[in-house]
């Protein structure tokens, strides 16, 4: 009967020590405290990475160590999540065990403070819907951000880790981890970044400006204010980010019909064009390699589109720096002034814009139709027939800088 009760003690504290490997990334195969090869295969690479003899064997001084990291990992988990555990020092202090039991009340498992196995299992599910949310962030299909690990996860981890330059294991490790959080946090900061809320720098690291510009955005959009990368508030950054890029792409001429903020067809062929046109890889993604030049580039067609209607604009050079003049316009069109770029106003810009090239190209005789402010086939003809005379691009539509060639013609006239 002793030895028995000896053997189930050993399983049982063996399979603790699985689970333990397990929420670190280590491949232990079953949790069914056996001393299989994948156990010991998991204690050597334990061993190996804390700098201890590899024998993949149990013993005191590795076990001692994993349940530190085990804590600290405890502890880091629950601060992402907004629980105060005070220093990560892998100690089961009062505070950690405070952190615990309202994790374990608001998940609504057994409260006791302590580490468990319901613990660590509803920790390593909410982590990977973490690295789902992150993946999904960076554009990745994994079908719903439900915290298991499903075919399209799997896959999505493996094309992550391939785009990476890692090894391709589709299996959750803290090394490529830690790497997906600062990538997912860069594509953060540069949405917001995109959106004009500042940031300092796109480093991938939660620093004080970038919690305030989460938070900004959240309390702008009436949304629950957390710095943790949730599921709602992040779906609505990339709606607003992919809304500002269909007006940009709109200013810039390229077929828009809505700024919905949805990545329809017509907006996928858009963003590929726009890269194509200027010379980057045509991914169809939102990353920080174009965004900063379509805003430029939009940024320059507003400033051109104002100089023409005689707003003061001292260079057309891309440079968000003519709030003023953006504004002068807006009070002038009855719309509410800001300086960030909106369908409302660009509209109404667009619309004098295009009335005006229409009022010039009737003073020099070409037959536009109606002066509505509105590009009908006429106005487009009589655009193109500018153009070809003028031997500039012909393109029929209002972009570009061809119009301020046509307002040196007309003073001409």
């Amino acid at each position: 009967l002793n030895e028995r009760l000896l053997v189930e003690l050993n399983r049982k504290t063996l399979r603790e020590l699985q689970i333990r490997l397990n929420m670190l990334g280590y491949d232990i195969g079953r949790l069914d405290g056996r001393m299989g090869p994948r156990t010991e295969t998991a204690i050597g690479a334990f061993q190996e990475s804390v700098s201890l003899p590899v024998t993949g064997k149990v013993a005191e001084d590795w076990v001692l160590l994993l349940n530190r990291k085990i804590l600290q990992d405890v502890d880091k988990r629950l601060q992402d999540m907004g629980y105060e555990v005070g220093s990560i020092d892998g100690q089961l202090d009062e505070k950690t065990q405070a952190a615990i039991k309202a994790f374990q009340k608001a998940e609504k498992i057994t409260v006791t403070g302590e580490i468990s196995e319901h613990l660590l299992a509803r920790l390593r599910h909410q982590r990977l819907r973490d690295i789902q949310a992150c993946l999904k962030i960076l554009g990745y299909d994994i079908g719903p951000v439900d915290g298991y690990m499903g075919g399209r996860t799997i896959a999505a981890i493996r094309d992550y880790q391939d785009a990476s330059g890692l090894p391709v294991t589709g299996k959750v490790s803290e090394d490529w981890v830690k790497r997906l959080d600062r990538d997912a946090l860069r594509n953060i900061q540069m949405r917001l970044r995109f959106l004009g809320f500042d940031i300092d720098a796109i480093d991938g690291q939660m620093g004080l400006v970038t919690q305030q510009a989460i938070r900004a955005f959240q309390e702008a959009e009436e949304l629950p204010v957390t710095t943790e990368l949730a599921e709602d508030w992040v779906k609505r950054l990339d709606h607003e980010t992919l809304r500002k890029v269909q007006i940009q792409l709109k200013i810039l001429g390229y077929d828009i019909r809505k700024t919905d903020g949805y990545m329809g067809t017509r907006t996928e062929v858009a963003i590929n064009k726009f890269q194509k046109d200027t010379g980057l890889p045509v991914t169809g993604k939102l990353s920080e390699d174009w965004l900063p030049r379509l805003e430029r580039e939009a940024t320059r067609n507003i400033q051109v589109r104002l100089q023409f209607l005689g707003y003061d604009i001292t260079k057309a050079d891309g440079r968000m720096d003519v709030q003023a003049a953006i504004q002068s316009f807006q009070s002038a069109a009855g719309l509410p002034t800001t300086d960030r770029v909106a369908a409302n106003w660009f509209n109404r810009l667009n619309a004098e814009t295009v009335r005006n090239v229409q009022a010039r190209l009737r003073l020099l005789g070409y037959d536009i139709g109606k002066l509505d402010g509105k590009m009908g086939p006429r106005t487009e003809k009589a655009i193109s027939s500018f153009q070809k005379k003028m031997e500039l691009p012909v393109t029929g539509q209002v972009s570009g800088e061809w119009y301020l060639q046509l307002d040196q013609e007309t003073l001409r006239k």
